[in-house]
């Protein structure tokens, strides 16, 4: 009976290539549902790291408009030790001390 045997043949041929499909199915969902997570996750990250350049951005802008205030209190600073100095000449008390106060 050589057609029972082929037919036992092709039946587990069959059988070994359908749970090959199912096992790769299997795998096709497996992938599918992780790549979905990794695009959300993406998603999460890259709007993290558009949210810490904004942050970014906004120090910088604090630091700089710091930096110019520092300037315009240094020069505020020089201009009223002159104003002092002047101040002191005219009411005739020394140099010596032109900066802070003593008590």
């Amino acid at each position: 009976m050589p057609s029972e045997s082929h037919s036992d043949y092709l039946v587990a041929k069959f059988q070994d290539i359908q749970s090959s499909l199912l096992a790769a199915q299997r795998q096709s969902r497996d992938l599918t549902s992780e790549n979905a997570f990794l695009e959300i996750r993406a998603a999460e990250v890259l709007e993290q790291l558009e949210m810490a350049t904004l942050d970014r951005e906004v120090a910088e802008e604090k630091a700089e408009a710091a930096e110019t205030e520092v300037g315009k209190l240094g020069e505020k600073i020089s201009e009223l030790e002159v104003e002092v100095a002047v101040l002191k000449e005219e009411n005739g008390m020394p140099q010596a001390c032109t900066t802070g106060f003593t008590s």
